[in-house]
């Protein structure tokens, strides 16, 4: 890898980020513009000047199955299994990067494995690209810039790529609408919680107070649009008169979605680009407005194996949703029956419990034929590297790490259970 030598003038002198991607634009540059902004790294890989596909460093491998996710109501073969599969096949480690190749290759698999067609596939690239550069264009200023001479693309096959100025256009365009809401909205990953308070001014029900507590609880508006199946926007025009007469409360973003750049009033996206902003307005809120074909409630099981009662109870209090039964297990020696009769769509196994520990039942589950494809999240207090490669050694899907807070638990639920 190494910076690209360029016979024109250097495509990056200035400094602001957006005019980067035109002057590369400009140029017809190959290759992969990297850029620092914070603890974030943005990977924007161009051909020939065109837009192939933008990713960042923030958890790239959520984005992507929350848009299989939201893509699954019209592409049935997106289940769940298959989304838990890709996962596992693609996720890079957390310290190997890779310019944002992984995810990519992810989508390209799909479609060669014809799960997906090639259409489809090229739908949730423009997806994909479309978020991160909605974040990108927000950013003032930077640490670092690079155009980095990347082969990678040369090894496998480029499903696509964008006009890059119609492609910014259509961005500058969202967050234009984005921006309409300020200053009570700031964040696309804001987190809306239902607090009740003033709700007799919108005469909710008893029925659409409880449907609303059930659904904001942790969620961001983007998680929540593809479990809703709905554009962001026409998901926050219905909540913004419940926002504004405190029924709704936005808190901030969860880690590590805090890190991206804020929306403001101010935001200087491109002097020069006509998006042909439109004038927003909220609609009434009704809960029809909420109700999707993907939105038919299902109730999945939930199996949680650990020797701590305490933390069974927090987990127990953290799944309290109609759609979630939760059974508790705090003996791992009789867990492998319990669970053969329980047949659960999801297990958060403990790592840390006497007898049998969660790496050798985890091992032990999936070599029963029962649990092959069930989703096994390993939750445990060690952070290191040699724990999660113990972990995916031994079957499991996915690691949570103690202490866990009731949305990022919930988003493990989200990321395993349709």
């Amino acid at each position: 890898m190494k910076s690209l030598s360029l016979n024109q003038k250097n495509p990056l002198e200035n400094n602001y980020p957006i005019n980067f991607l035109h002057q590369l634009a400009k140029v017809k540059a190959d290759g992969c513009l990297e850029v620092v902004y914070g603890n974030i790294t943005y990977w924007i890989h161009f051909k020939q000047g065109h837009l192939i596909y933008a990713t960042n460093s923030i958890d790239p491998f959520e984005r992507l199955e929350r848009h299989l996710r939201y893509f699954s109501t019209n592409i049935p073969t997106l289940n769940s299994d298959l989304r838990t599969q890709v996962r596992v096949k693609f996720e890079p480690d957390q310290n190997e990067k890779d310019l944002g190749f992984s995810d990519y290759k992810a989508v390209l698999w799909l479609v060669q494995k014809k799960y997906i067609t090639r259409n489809q596939g090229i739908d949730i690239i423009e997806a994909l690209s479309k978020e991160v550069l909605e974040t990108y264009l927000l950013i003032s200023e930077v640490k670092s810039k690079s155009l980095i001479a990347v082969s990678s693309f040369n090894k496998f096959s480029v499903l696509c790529h964008f006009e890059t100025q119609p492609f910014i256009n259509n961005c500058i365009k969202k967050i234009e609408q984005w921006q309409s809401f300020h200053p009570q909205v700031w964040s696309s990953y804001q987190r809306p919680y239902f607090v009740g308070t003033a709700s007799e001014k919108h005469k909710l029900t008893p029925e659409q107070k409880k449907k609303l507590a059930s659904l904001l609880k942790g969620f961001n508006f983007r998680q929540l649009g593809a479990i809703l199946h709905q554009d962001e926007i026409s998901l926050i025009k219905r909540f913004y008169p419940l926002i504004v007469d405190g029924v709704i409360l936005l808190r901030d973003p969860q880690p590590p979605f805090d890190k991206l750049p804020e929306i403001t009033e101010n935001n200087v996206l491109d002097k020069n680009t006509d998006s042909g902003e439109d004038e927003l307005e909220s609609e009434d809120f009704t809960m029809s407005s909420l109700e999707t074909k993907s939105s038919s409630q299902k109730t999945y099981k939930v199996a949680c194996i650990d020797d701590s009662p305490i933390i069974l109870k927090e987990i127990e209090r953290f799944l309290d949703d109609e759609s979630l039964e939760t059974y508790l297990i705090s003996d791992s020696t009789k867990a492998l029956i319990s669970l053969i009769r329980l047949k659960p769509d999801l297990i958060l196994l403990d790592v840390g419990m006497p007898n049998i520990d969660g790496y050798q039942l985890c091992a032990m589950l999936r070599k029963h034929h029962n649990f092959k494809k069930t989703p096994i999240v390993m939750v445990t207090g060690n952070r290191g590297i040699i724990n999660r490669a113990k972990a995916k050694f031994a079957g499991a899907t996915d690691y949570l790490t103690k202490p866990f807070t009731q949305p990022q638990l919930l988003q493990i639920v989200f990321r395993y259970l349709s």
